[in-house]
């Protein structure tokens, strides 16, 4: 007997750097279309940003992302996803996306609870999101924290 692909996990896209800062995209579907125009899914109102840019999917029971050929690219966490269309990327809870040169957006994955789900299962999985997004902060802040200290040791050698 064959598994049933569990429900996709409702994805959400806040926007943190770029002409859209601040603004939160959510949807729900197995997969979405990045673009710059109305037609997409997933508009970004963003001129670095190409008209079918990126595609966001569920696959293999998690959230995945690849490059469609854009002309400014599209990068998880800092790491180039490349090619036309590029090798489909997996996405975690608090990963970090850029689309374009300006839009940076981090990712929210909510699950999505099934009927046959205990309390336990749910608590568990609240806890890992939760871990999950600790990390990634916790990683942000450090990566902010070297870069600080790097530019203040370099003024102090320059003094």
């Amino acid at each position: 007997m064959a598994v049933a692909e569990a429900a996709p996990a409702l994805l959400k896209l806040h926007i943190e750097a770029g002409p859209q800062a601040g603004k939160q995209l959510e949807k729900r579907g197995a997969s979405l279309r990045v673009g710059r125009t109305a037609k997409s899914p997933l508009y970004i109102k963003d001129p670095s940003i190409s008209e079918a840019h990126a595609e966001l999917a569920w696959r293999d029971g998690g959230w995945h992302v690849r490059d469609l050929g854009s002309t400014n690219g599209t990068a998880v966490n800092g790491k180039s996803v490349e090619g036309e269309p590029s090798p489909w990327q997996p996405l975690k809870h608090g990963d970090q996306l850029r689309f374009g040169t300006d839009t940076v957006a981090r990712v929210e994955i909510v699950a999505a609870p099934g009927e046959a789900l205990t309390v336990e299962e749910f608590v568990v999985g609240e806890c890992a999101q939760l871990e999950q997004a600790i990390r990634a902060r916790a990683e942000q802040l450090s990566n902010q924290l070297r870069a600080e200290w790097a530019e203040q040791k370099q003024t102090l050698l320059m003094s």
